[in-house]
């Protein structure tokens, strides 16, 4: 379901940011059409003043236009051609001058018949193309006859012509996009590479877990039958005791790993039933205060008054107080001074152990959640373990839809906050 939701919202962040980079380029292409129509008016403008410059090649123009308008005698082909050359050297020195880089044909036409009197080649293959730029000429080319012809100018590559314009932002843009998609891309490989290899891990795990019970059962036959050989010999109690001891430390060992696995692969399933947490907290107290008392320490419970029954997996609750009760027995080097609070704040169940242990740096307060991850103390650990105690807390206080917090500085002992919802 999380890996789901993440999908989800990289595709959603991703689809956001391409529409982003759509309106973006639509503006920037609005705004380079407004300034490319300014530059063409200016350049149109221009070619209208030159009509009224008297020159041989404009004479010749200006000719043609009024033969195809009152039917005088035609301009001959060559004169034509020469003013056909004119008119493109002119229009693409003017162009290159106003930093304009196009293809274009030209025509003059009468406005209401659409009949062009003078056009170069290509002008009639271009009515798909985007409307042309016009500018009326004046009377004095037209001879006084009021006839409203039009110099018709047309760009046929007008839309690349804009986006050359937008190179600063489309050339940006495609390569943040590709970026984004290639790493996208990547990452969504590699999820599934970590998938595939969790699978593997767990399944393993499982077998691996499995496999240790069968000699753990053995041992704890093996060990009650000797018990029961050795009842009239109590000097080998104690090693009996302290063999049956480090069994049990291996065998939870190995439930913890097993469970953890469970927890993360999603497969396993909270049992989950209304329960009184301080009843389940009692229980765990009461089993661990003689370890506690041995070493000289107190064990102090501050309960909340009112009663109150949460949806909880009972098994894996009693776990996790163990789990910090363990931890501040273990990682406090003299006495142990250990309380217990429980609280209801803001709609969640708090219970909270504090002890008197080393305390813990801010640096690793989010690290010691972490899978197999132990505070750095040099070169000793003076304390066995897997590192898996904390993490597996987390695992199972986030599968109830609680968090646990943690408060310590070094030299200030610990306090775990660990919260669960009232409402399931």
């Amino acid at each position: 379901m999380k890996r789901t939701m993440t999908t989800f919202l990289i595709l959603g962040a991703l689809t956001g940011l391409m529409w982003v980079q759509f309106r973006l380029l639509i503006i920037g292409t609005k705004l380079e059409k407004q300034k490319f129509d300014q530059k063409i008016e200016r350049v149109l403008f221009q070619f209208r003043q030159t009509l009224e410059t008297p020159a041989p090649p404009v004479d010749t123009l200006i000719r043609i236009i009024r033969a195809g308008i009152y039917d005088e005698t035609p301009v001959s082909d060559s004169a034509q051609v020469v003013t056909m050359q004119f008119l493109e050297k002119w229009l693409d020195g003017h162009f290159r001058e106003a930093g304009i880089s196009a293809r274009f044909t030209f025509a003059v036409k009468d406005p209401y018949s659409d009949r062009p009197v003078f056009q170069s080649p290509g002008f009639a293959d271009g009515r798909e193309a985007p409307a042309p730029y016009e500018v009326a000429l004046s009377d004095y080319v037209m001879g006084g006859c009021h006839c409203e012809q039009v110099f018709s100018l047309r760009i046929s590559n007008l839309f690349g012509v804009l986006l050359g314009e937008l190179n600063y932002l489309t050339v940006p843009s495609g390569l943040c996009v590709a970026a984004i998609l290639a790493g996208v891309f990547f990452l969504f490989r590699n999820l599934k590479k970590e998938e595939r290899l969790n699978a593997v891990k767990n399944d393993f795990i499982n077998n691996l877990t499995h496999e240790l019970k069968t000699p753990v059962f053995s041992i704890s036959v093996a060990l009650k039958l000797l018990r029961e050989k050795t009842a009239d010999r109590p000097e080998l109690h104690p090693v009996l005791d302290l063999m049956t001891k480090e069994k049990d430390r291996l065998g939870d060992q190995i439930e913890k790993v097993l469970e953890l696995a469970s927890l993360e692969s999603g497969r396993y399933r909270l049992e989950r039933k209304n329960a009184d947490p301080h009843a389940l907290l009692c229980e765990v107290a009461d089993r661990i205060r003689p370890v506690i008392q041995s070493r000289s320490g107190r064990l102090s419970l501050d309960l909340h008054d009112s009663a109150c029954n949460l949806s909880l997996d009972a098994t894996h609750f009693k776990n996790v107080v163990q789990n910090l009760l363990d931890n501040a027995v273990k990682y406090t080097p003299g006495a142990p001074d250990i309380l217990v609070k429980t609280r209801v704040e803001s709609g969640f169940w708090v219970v909270s152990v504090r002890d008197n242990g080393p305390g813990i740096a801010a640096k690793y307060h989010r690290a010691v959640f972490e899978k197999f991850f132990r505070v750095p103390t040099g070169n000793r650990h003076d304390v066995k373990g897997f590192g898996l105690g904390l993490h597996y807390v987390e695992q199972v206080v986030k599968a109830h839809g609680g968090f646990v917090r943690l408060e310590s500085v070094p030299g200030g002992g610990s306090v775990f906050r660990v919260a669960f919802p009232l409402k399931a």
